[in-house]
Parts: C-alpha cells; sequence; structure tokens
C-alpha cells in the first residue's frame, strides 16, 4: 500500500459519515429523509476533504484546543468556497443559511462553525483512535483496497455526472435571468428533489435511468415545463425577498 493509503481510506469513511450524519439531522430538525448534498450517491465529499485535513492538523504538535479551533476555522473555509465555487459558477445554492444569525451571504453562519467546533472535539476525542486503528488493519487488506477502488470509480462517475447536471442548470438559469432579468441563483436541494418526484411518476425508468435522467430529459418539454415552472415560483419568492428589504 502507498503513503497515501489512510488519505483515501479516511476520505471514504468521512464522506460516507458525513453523509449518514446530515441525514439524521435533516430527520431530526425537518421530519424526512434527505438526500443532502451535490451528488446523489450516499456520501458527501466535503466532510472527506475536511476530515482529511482535520488528519493531517491532529498530527502537528501544538495546544490541542488550538487544533480545534484552528479546525473549526478551516472546515468553516471549505464550506465558504464550496459555497461560492457552485453559486458563482453554477447559480446553485447547495444549502441556505440565509434565516440563520450572523450569517455570509447564506453560505457560512456562527451556529454551524461552533457545531463544526463541537463536532472537531468529539472526532478527536473519540474517532482519531478507532481511524487509526481501521488504516493499520486494513492497511494490508486487499478486500478493503478493492472496496476503496470501487468507492472512488462510484464517486468520480457520479461527480462528473452532476456537473452535467449543473451545467444544465447553470444554462437555463442563466436563460431565466437574462430573460427576466433578475440574478436568481437556484436551491438545488429542493430542485433535486422536486425533480426526483418528477422522475417517481414516470413509468419504466429503471434505477440507473434516474441517475441519468436530469442530463438525458432538460431536452424534454414536460420536464422543462416542470424546471421553469419551479424557476417562477423561485423568481416570486426572490421579488418578495428585495420588496421585504426595501420596506
Amino acid at each position: 500500500m502507498t503513503a497515501i493509503y489512510p488519505f483515501l481510506l479516511i476520505f471514504c469513511v468521512a464522506s460516507l459519515l458525513g453523509w449518514i450524519l446530515e441525514v439524521l439531522y435533516a430527520l431530526v430538525t425537518k421530519k424526512k429523509l434527505i438526500n443532502r448534498g451535490f451528488l446523489f450517491g450516499p456520501y458527501l465529499p466535503i466532510y472527506g476533504f475536511g476530515i482529511v485535513l482535520l488528519y493531517i492538523l491532529f498530527s502537528l504538535n501544538i495546544n490541542i484546543f488550538l487544533k480545534i479551533l484552528f479546525g473549526g476555522f478551516l472546515v468553516t473555509l471549505i464550506e465558504l468556497f464550496t459555497g461560492l465555487f457552485f453559486i458563482n459558477f453554477y447559480n446553485l445554492r447547495l444549502w441556505d443559511y440565509s434565516n440563520e444569525f450572523l450569517n455570509f451571504k447564506g453560505i457560512i453562519c456562527l451556529k454551524y462553525s461552533i457545531y463544526w467546533i463541537l463536532l472537531i472535539s468529539l472526532l478527536y476525542r473519540f474517532l482519531l483512535r478507532p481511524l487509526n486503528l481501521l488504516i493499520n488493519f486494513s492497511s494490508n487488506s486487499w478486500s478493503i483496497f478493492i472496496l476503496l477502488e470501487l468507492f472512488y470509480v462510484t464517486i468520480t462517475i457520479d461527480f462528473f455526472n452532476s456537473l452535467g447536471i449543473a451545467q444544465r442548470i447553470k444554462k437555463q438559469v442563466n436563460l431565466f435571468n437574462q430573460k427576466n432579468l433578475i440574478q436568481l441563483k437556484l436551491n438545488y436541494e429542493i430542485f433535486r428533489q422536486n425533480s426526483l418526484n418528477y422522475i417517481k411518476r414516470l413509468k419504466q425508468v429503471n434505477f440507473f435511468e434516474k441517475r441519468l435522467f436530469l442530463i438525458s430529459h432538460f431536452k424534454n418539454k414536460d420536464f422543462r415545463k416542470m424546471f421553469n415552472a419551479f424557476l417562477e415560483k423561485n423568481k416570486a419568492a426572490l421579488i418578495k425577498h428585495k420588496k421585504r428589504i426595501k420596506l
């Protein structure tokens, strides 16, 4: 196994656990199952990148409290840059903290930065040692290595598939914005849920076709109609929000 193996394993485990955590959080706070994140599969790469960086940070010879505080700052930065990237390049808002106290553009806020610090504290206290044990235990396991290969093949396909969807969404939203002279940013979570509900009503569409549906069916007249109706609804909400600000 190569020197990069621990980081590949940590990224995989953290992405999967992060998705589980977000789904459970949504289940508790919103009382419904929501597939969080940009990708379709049960993983959140933002957690993977964050935990890999934290794992490196924890190896440094500095005060534990500084590690946790700097870790919270680091993860908040990852959240900020990820949110800004999708908003600026794809007109997509992957999450929205606009209603939270002390938020910045609805991308980061004080509440979730505190959550990150608490989560990092728990990670350091309870998960760091099990992670090291898992790395040592699995370092010579070809079965784990094969599972990792499957994970990275799957997440890579999912990533490029999702980027294809994002590119088509960007094109449609840009056309809509030019036509209506507004700057609408699409809430991706709500849009995807609406789209999947639409897909579920279709007959003779299997699991894999559903995953590729959003790319191919932007050419579908009925789907485009549903998509434009969704944009109109968001436009009305945006205009209402601007009027409330002026008042």
